[in-house]
């Protein structure tokens, strides 16, 4: 603290005026000072002098203060597209309290500079705190996806999709951290990811199941089609909401039906899950049923609705699917769902908007079981058994020894 302490101590010898930085760390060093909302917005968008000035009082900062400021920071950007933490957030990434650093993380979730690739590597590999390895997981998700997208090196991509499934496979590793690793590595074309997917659907863990749901329509392979639509009839909630998150994913038009019928879910996260793939998805029955639900009384699901009959008018050559991520599900069921009138959402045979005569002709063929993919079951045994997935030993900490860029 003495560095800042001097350096205001001459700002005010010198009656020179303080600029809004300095009065907000001003405050941000004064443990008895509440933290200002509106002081904050002077951290945003900083030069390289002001950033050097943040970073050298940055450790002076009481603790708990450091704490509710990067939490308060991302809240900020979240709701103001205008601001940029970027610079505290990158400070932060090297806190000397893990969940600062963690928080630092989840704050640059819209950062997709290369210059982040090598500290979320090592992060993911070397941080001393699960808590900390498992965002950064998480966060190297969409340099995955830029690596499919030949948007950074080819040996940077090679260097993530590794780390990401050393993590995986190694079984000292959290479940939660595997798990984020497994929905990051999804990304990626490498042939491996087929069996790791396999690997996580046959645990016994709901929450690993639900990552695998979770990554199979992140993967964008066809090949889970087949399991995708068997978990929308699942009794659990989770795995019902990432399925029909899935199917929107994989844009797999027999599972039309099945969404429909989870637009009527008791779990309200369900119907609209069911509601964004079927703008995903398209076509004139899913255009339909979203025309029902935006007519509709629940104003958040009338709202929804909209939404994803306007991104179905796109033509679905304009986005890599892939690209456009869903909302997670966070588990909230009650019962039944107050808002949905059965009445006013009526999908009987009576209705002549649904007379099957006017359905798509391969609609009994989507529904019929045998009609799945057959390779799904065939190949399932001998991929996901692969003895190059299996686990052995400790995670390499090679990435210690990457070049800066």
């Amino acid at each position: 603290m003495v560095g800042c302490a001097k350096m205001l101590l001459s700002l005010c010898e010198r009656e020179v005026p303080m600029s809004e930085l300095d009065q907000t760390l001003q405050e941000l060093l004064n443990p008895d000072e509440p933290l200002s909302m509106m002081r904050l917005v002077a951290l945003s968008n900083l030069d390289r002098e002001e950033q050097a000035r943040v970073n050298s009082v940055w450790e002076d900062i009481a603790l708990e203060k450091r704490r509710r400021l990067v939490r308060a920071l991302g809240e900020l950007a979240e709701d103001d597209v205008q601001v940029d933490f970027t610079a505290v957030f990158r400070r932060a990434m090297s806190d000397s309290d893990a969940q600062v650093r963690a928080d630092a993380i989840e704050g640059l979730w819209e950062d997709e500079s290369y210059s982040l690739v090598r500290p979320l590597l090592l992060a993911l590999e070397n941080d001393p705190s699960e808590q900390v390895r498992t965002v950064a997981a998480a966060g190297l998700g969409r340099f995955v996806l830029q690596g499919e997208l030949d948007r950074i090196s080819e040996e940077r991509y090679r260097q993530i999709v590794e780390a990401l499934h050393r993590v995986f496979t190694t079984p000292t590793c959290g479940e939660e951290l595997r798990r984020r690793a497994l929905e990051s590595i999804a990304y990626s074309g490498d042939e491996r990811v087929r069996r790791l997917i396999a690997r996580a659907y046959e645990e016994a863990s709901d929450k690993m199941r639900a990552s695998a749901i979770f990554a199979m329509g992140r993967s964008a392979d066809e090949y889970w089609r087949g399991a995708v639509q068997a978990e929308m009839g699942s009794p659990n909630p989770e795995m019902r909401y990432e399925a029909a998150r899935a199917a929107g994913e994989l844009e797999d038009e027999g599972a039309v039906g099945q969404l429909i019928q989870l637009l009527s879910d008791v779990d309200s996260e369900v119907q609209q899950a069911a509601i964004w793939a079927l703008g995903q998805i398209g076509g004139e029955v899913a255009r339909r049923a979203l025309e029902r639900v935006a007519a509709g009384l629940d104003e958040v699901l009338s709202e929804a609705a909209q939404e994803a009959l306007a991104m179905a008018q796109l033509n679905s050559g304009i986005f890599d699917p892939r690209s456009f991520v869903a909302p997670r599900y966070t588990l909230e069921t009650d019962g039944e769902s107050d808002d949905w009138d059965e009445e006013d959402q009526d999908w009987d045979e009576e209705d002549e908007d649904w007379d099957e005569e006017d359905e798509d002709e391969d609609w009994d063929e989507d529904w019929d079981e045998e009609d799945e993919d057959e390779e799904w079951d065939e190949d399932w045994d001998e991929d996901w058994n692969d003895e190059d997935d299996v686990a052995g030993g400790d995670i390499s900490p090679g990435i210690s020894e990457l070049p800066h860029d």
